[in-house]
């Protein structure tokens, strides 16, 4: 008697992907509020503080250090809303994009409609064949030179395309209208989140200056040459076996 198929083995199930994603504030910044905070506490203690003043990190520089710290995490606070804001207004800009290509895509078909078999050359007046979506500044351009050729003046009558009336006019002008506004809020967005997360980025570089001070003046209260002070050390965050540089 032969022996039975053997089973196949199955294939090793793929381990999930896990999706990275990008934190709104920078780690090292979050990670200098964690110490500071840490050591800040340590210094106040009761059996630490008194060391600590004699060599001038006194009540009123902890006091500071602590004002210092709750202000640089408001700021934080602040560029995470502020970043979120500028998202949100992209999306905002990105919907209002859509809308003004849809109604010049519109547009565009009638004006095919009308010229493509008589007067070709008319179509570049709705910019039939031009990459017009490659940015803001040529899409906005686009768009109220259309409206000009729909809506005329003293000297140019309106161009009348077949299924273009008063009303697909002003829901065009109304579209074109609302993404051109919308640019100064996107730079105004972008500005207010960059301007605070400069701000942020001055508060912790001064944080760490301070938070080193303390930390030198650990540095030589427990020295690294007396071994009983790698506990004390670690908690400063000093080196074990050598001074802080």
């Amino acid at each position: 008697m032969s022996d039975p198929t053997p089973t196949p083995t199955p294939e090793p199930t793929p381990a999930a992907t896990t999706t990275r994603t990008r934190g709104q504030i920078n780690k090292a910044w979050l990670a200098e509020f964690t110490l500071d905070e840490k050591l800040l506490a340590l210094t106040q203690k009761p059996e630490n503080a008194p060391l600590f003043a004699d060599g001038d990190i006194d009540d009123a520089f902890l006091a500071g250090f602590d004002t210092d710290i709750q202000a640089a995490k408001l700021l934080a606070s602040t560029a995470v809303q502020k970043t979120t804001g500028k998202k949100q207004q992209t999306g905002t800009e990105d919907v209002l994009a859509g809308e003004l290509v849809k109604q010049i895509q519109g547009v565009q078909k009638r004006a095919k409609q009308k010229y493509a078999g008589t007067s070709p050359v008319l179509l570049k007046d709705y910019a039939v064949g031009v990459n017009y979506q490659n940015s803001r500044d040529v899409l906005e351009q686009t768009g109220t030179n259309i409206y000009a050729k729909l809506s005329g003046d003293d000297k140019t009558p309106a161009d009348v395309l077949p299924g273009v009336k008063a009303a697909r006019i002003t829901n065009f002008k109304a579209a074109l209208d609302a993404y051109t506004q919308s640019n100064p809020d996107q730079s105004g967005a972008q500005g207010d989140a960059t301007g605070i997360r400069a701000q942020l980025e001055a508060a912790v570089a001064a944080l760490a200056v301070k938070r080193r001070q303390i930390q030198y003046a650990a540095d030589d209260l427990w020295p690294h040459t007396d071994k009983k002070n790698a506990a004390i050390r670690k908690e400063y965050g000093l080196p074990k076996n050598k001074a802080l540089k």
